[in-house]
């Protein structure tokens, strides 16, 4: 499923893994979020059809890509 209005929302809120209480820290303020997005994030469902599924990171012209630094 794709959903278009990511590219204007304000922020999004994803965690890959993360302890309850980093994520805890992070949205009250007492720490920074930071990584490097794991995947890339596609623009729209033809480009998800697109793109192969044998080959990782073939999005076209993603609205974010692969290793892509996220931070607050």
């Amino acid at each position: 499923m794709m959903v278009p209005e990511i590219a204007a929302a304000a922020a999004l809120r994803a965690e890959f893994g993360a302890r309850d209480d980093a994520v805890i820290d992070v949205l009250l303020g007492r720490a920074h979020a930071r990584g490097r997005l794991p995947f890339d994030l596609p623009s729209s469902t033809q480009a998800v059809v697109d793109s192969r599924a044998d080959t990782p990171y073939d999005t076209a012209d993603p609205l974010f890509r692969f290793g892509d630094d996220i931070v607050d």
